[in-house]
């Protein structure tokens, strides 16, 4: 806790950080210093974690589709996975861990990059979701 004071000063930890070090346990303290002291910003620290954990939200667009989405039997699991990689393909977990993986694209083995890079437009077109339209999610 003092480190993390005399690293990045009281001035940035009480304008800055959402808990303060003193309400950490030490794992904790010691992933936020190590992720301030590499330069990563919250943002990537989010996107990581979410990287780390994409069959959350994988799961949540097949639910979502399922409720919504007319077209919902046009899709297999691995659309909706290409469409949760949307925007999280620059996260260190997605290149060292999924990019180069080889995945089921309908029928034949391929690189996951490849794969949901051409499944994400095929969903987002073939959907009958209109995201102009406020939704209230149950």
């Amino acid at each position: 806790m003092q480190r993390a004071y005399e690293v990045f000063g009281s001035a940035d930890i009480n304008a800055n950080w959402v808990r303060k070090p003193e309400d950490m346990n030490l794992n904790e303290l010691m992933d936020i210093m190590e992720t301030k002291i590499n330069g990563t910003g919250l943002q990537n620290v989010h996107h990581q974690y979410i990287a780390k954990h994409i069959s959350v939200l994988t799961k949540g667009l097949r639910v979502f589709a399922q409720k919504y989405d007319a077209n919902y039997s046009n899709y297999n699991d691995n659309h909706f996975l290409g469409l949760a990689w949307e925007g999280l393909d620059d996260t260190e977990y997605y290149k060292n861990n999924v990019k180069n993986s080889i995945v089921d694209y309908f029928g034949r083995n391929e690189i996951a990059d490849n794969a949901f890079r051409n499944l994400r437009p095929i969903i987002i077109s073939d959907s009958q979701v209109s995201c102009s339209i406020p939704m209230v999610i149950e």
